[in-house]
């Protein structure tokens, strides 16, 4: 808009060239690093990180069946080893540990408590076929 209607560059201020400036930096910071806003300013984050100590559905930790693989660290967004920092409060709940990286059951999804999950993948079985 500003290149088409001249006359609103007088109406920018310092305000609007803050913004511009914070938002080219968080998008350039977001070139080599993973979600920079979101583990360093973000203020919803740090709100939710503060609750999620307290939070009624966690994720938890099967300590025998874990391996230490460090897989878990490799599929989180937040970049979280969830077996060495288990409630961590940058944890966004997102589930990939558990959906994408953990083959031995050894994250569950509980509520209270109690587990609501059993996590466990099993190779899947191929379904006979029968000649009739």
């Amino acid at each position: 808009m500003i290149i088409l209607q001249p006359d609103l560059k007088a109406t920018l201020g310092y305000l609007f060239y803050n913004k511009v400036f914070w938002m080219l930096f968080f998008v350039f910071w977001s070139v080599p690093t993973s979600r920079p806003f979101c583990k360093t300013t973000c203020p919803l984050g740090a709100f939710y990180g503060f609750f999620n100590k307290l939070s009624l559905i966690k994720l938890d930790i099967i300590q025998s069946n874990c391996i230490d693989c460090g897989k878990c660290a490799e599929v989180c967004p937040m970049g979280i080893q969830f077996n060495k920092n288990v409630g961590s409060t940058e944890c966004i709940m997102c589930m990939r540990c558990m959906r994408e990286a953990c083959h031995f059951g050894a994250i569950q999804l509980t509520l209270a408590n109690a587990p609501l999950t059993a996590n466990q993948k099993l190779p899947r079985t191929q379904s006979a076929h029968y000649d009739q």
